[in-house]
């Protein structure tokens, strides 16, 4: 809000409004369909709609009268598919998710000698903690590297248990089959708290960036104190980490559509 009044254009949200009605099973709709979706009178969508057909961001059929997307919301994903990449998108999500909780986020990706942070969006605290972009962190220890070890390979997962495991903390987990147990609930539940298993007093908590086939792309973590984590409330850090690196996911894998 500025000086009292909206800070945006009503007409343009409600475009874009009218644009996310047509889903993957929705290709036509009429303007009496749209507003009533909308909750709008016909007047006010034919304008935004005739304004959108003008444009060439819908196109009318000529028999149904009715409306589907233009070709020129597929000119306008191409640019995007140029001019984004992968660390963008999640780059974006992930100050979205460090405003909305104050703690850092972490992108990291597996690799055969750990996991190695290839993204950090610092928190705006006092309190921090050293990892940095280029930093490994061990498989078998801490939200970042159980989230993904969980969704690595069967065979990447048997050569992390098979070999000898370093204990950080009290809390490090070193034995395999306790291990095996964590990996089985990750999975089944689609993320990872950590309670001071690498850096004593932190709380971490991961979820995977998956692709289409829900095979693992990166590892989504968030890591803060852990009285700050609990102060802002544990559960809603959970589920605000688990959204972000679905809708990375989701991003991700409309712009790899070819």
């Amino acid at each position: 809000m500025t000086n009292g009044k909206k800070d945006y254009i009503n007409s343009i949200r409600r475009a874009v409004n009218i644009l996310d009605l047509f889903e993957a099973n929705i290709k036509y709709l009429g303007i009496t369909e749209i507003a009533r979706a909308m909750n709008l009178n016909k007047s006010t969508v034919y304008r935004i709609v005739n304004t959108l057909k003008k444009e060439e961001i819908l196109i009318q059929d000529s028999k149904s009268h009715k409306y589907r997307l233009g070709y020129r919301v597929l000119e306008i994903a191409n640019r995007m598919n140029k001019n984004f990449d992968h660390k963008d998108i999640a780059i974006e999500e992930m100050k979205k998710l460090r405003d909305k909780t104050g703690e850092a986020v972490l992108l990291s990706v597996y690799t055969n000698i750990g996991g190695v942070c290839i993204e950090k969006v610092e928190t705006k605290n006092a309190i921090k903690l050293t990892s940095k972009p280029g930093h490994t962190t061990p498989l078998h220890s801490g939200a970042t590297g159980k989230i993904l070890l969980a969704y690595a390979q069967e065979e990447e997962i048997e050569k992390v248990l098979n070999q000898k495991m370093k204990s950080y903390t009290e809390n490090s987990t070193t034995d395999p089959k306790l291990l095996r147990e964590q990996i089985k609930e990750i999975k089944k539940q689609g993320y990872i708290i950590s309670w001071g298993e690498v850096d004593k007093g932190a709380i971490g908590v991961g979820a995977p960036v998956l692709d289409k086939d829900g095979n693992l792309l990166y590892g989504l973590s968030l890591v803060g104190p852990e009285q700050r984590i609990k102060s802002f409330g544990l559960n809603k850090t959970i589920n605000m980490v688990v959204k972000s690196a679905k809708n990375i996911s989701k991003k991700i894998n409309l712009l790899d559509i070819k």
